[in-house]
């Protein structure tokens, strides 16, 4: 567990420098082309992959440890049909690019599929070695050697490049540890109908995740333009150091949690692992705003006029962790269809306020941060309604009005008497905040 968190803040670090360089290197424009290119590729990976990933390691009574044949082909269904389902696409909608989106998109669905075998045959290591160290490593060095030897190479060329590296590695790893195999075939009849009957309800979770995650991007896009895709992007991922170091955490807590998944506390374990949240994402959001004359030219000096996007993407993060392990809570209480009527809300949510603020009312940035305030608002108000329907809760803890209260205090005496009073007063809360989260973790829950 030691090792995936590491692995997980290192996939974390270079994702960030690889954000850093782009924007030091490229434009935003370019910037924003690659940007909407990975979320067109991760959207056609979803339906190449087709839940597959999932279903292989939840339906144990397939025995597909054993089926080498039965993995073989499903792993050749997939990638016939992510060609066929490109080429349609591309054929449909005209897309320019079609070529670079059928390697990427079918090079992504086989990386997915046999990192799902991996976790099938408990080979973790092997997966997170996969998922946190060689896939952000591969790219980076890429980008390095464009760089520093001065040749410029297109980012999407780049990422085709990057993903040909994986899917080798992948292949190599697979039948070198016998998760593939040309021998050894199962007896066991398994019909693929059935697998793949198993595989739609991860795939409906997947697709709505992704289409969530990608409306922001595919809007901005359609209304504006690919550079404002750029800086929007840039500005979401500088936001989202907010909460990197609770999703390097997350597996950890999360396995914590899992324990008492049945237990008639588990309303307490929420609140307490809740409120670490709650310590950790407030600061982050303080500092980083405080800082943000010293953070923004990092990326791209042209930053600082978006200042108050930051702002508000930082209050929209704010807003997403200020009660804690909501979908978790859903997902554990025997709630999980509530989990996806709130992320349906979302999605609906999301779409319809930033085609009004952009599409509209022109307000270009500035209306979609607005947009995003308001959906979050509801998305977040909406699972702690669901949650009630078991357990009773609080939309904010106590914690998150002290916390807040003393961060507001740190913010205005450093900006009055100076960032050294602002980073020791940070200092001192972060020692009465590990203080209480070690207290926390420590609980004897049984």
């Amino acid at each position: 567990m030691v090792i995936n968190i590491a692995s997980r803040f290192y996939s974390i670090l270079i994702g960030y420098l690889v954000v850093v360089f782009v924007n030091r290197y490229y434009s935003f424009e370019e910037y924003g082309e690659y940007i909407m290119f990975i979320v067109y590729c991760s959207i056609l990976t979803v339906f190449g992959v087709f839940g597959v990933n999932k279903s292989v390691i939840s339906e144990t009574r397939f025995d597909l440890e054993n089926n080498n044949l039965f993995k073989l082909k499903i792993l050749a269904l997939n990638v016939i049909f992510s060609l066929f389902f490109v080429t349609l696409i591309c054929f449909i909608f005209n897309i320019s690019y079609c070529a670079e989106l059928l390697i990427v998109v079918t090079f992504m669905v086989v990386n997915e599929i046999i990192k799902g075998l991996f976790l099938l045959h408990q080979s973790n290591k092997i997966f997170s070695f996969l998922t946190y160290i060689v896939e952000p490593s591969v790219f980076g060095l890429f980008l390095s050697y464009s760089i520093f030897f001065d040749k410029k190479i297109e980012l999407i060329k780049m990422t085709i490049y990057s993903h040909t590296f994986l899917v080798v590695l992948g292949l190599v790893l697979a039948f070198y540890t016998r998760i593939l195999s040309l021998k050894n075939y199962s007896s066991q009849k398994v019909s693929i109908l059935d697998f793949y009957k198993v595989s739609i309800t991860f795939f409906l979770i997947n697709i709505s995740q992704v289409i969530i995650d990608s409306v922001d991007k595919i809007l901005i896009s359609k209304f504006l333009n690919n550079k404002f895709v750029g800086i929007y992007s840039t500005l979401d991922k500088i936001s989202r150091l907010t909460t990197a170091m609770f999703n390097a955490m997350s597996p950890l807590l999360m396995k914590k949690i899992a324990r008492f998944k049945e237990s008639n506390i588990l309303l307490k374990v929420y609140e307490n692992y809740s409120s670490i949240a709650i310590l950790i994402s407030l600061p982050s959001s303080f500092s980083i705003y405080f800082f943000r004359n010293e953070i923004l030219p990092l990326f791209n000096s042209s930053l600082i006029q978006y200042e108050f996007i930051l702002l508000g993407l930082l209050i929209v993060k704010l807003i997403q962790y200020s009660s804690g392990f909501k979908a978790v809570m859903l997902q554990m209480s025997g709630l999980k269809k509530y989990d996806l009527f709130s992320k349906l809300i979302k999605l609906i949510t999301n779409t319809i306020f930033i085609y009004i603020c952009i599409g509209l009312l022109k307000y270009d940035l500035l209306g979609v941060v607005l947009a995003l305030l308001i959906s979050m608002l509801l998305f977040t108000q909406a699972q702690v309604y669901f949650i009630k329907i078991k357990y009773e809760v609080t939309y904010l803890q106590p914690i998150f009005y002290i916390t807040f209260l003393y961060q507001s205090v740190c913010y205005l005496s450093g900006y009055y008497l100076g960032e050294y009073v602002f980073v020791l007063f940070q200092i001192i809360y972060f020692s009465l905040a590990i203080r209480h989260s070690k207290s926390l973790l420590g609980i004897d829950y049984e």
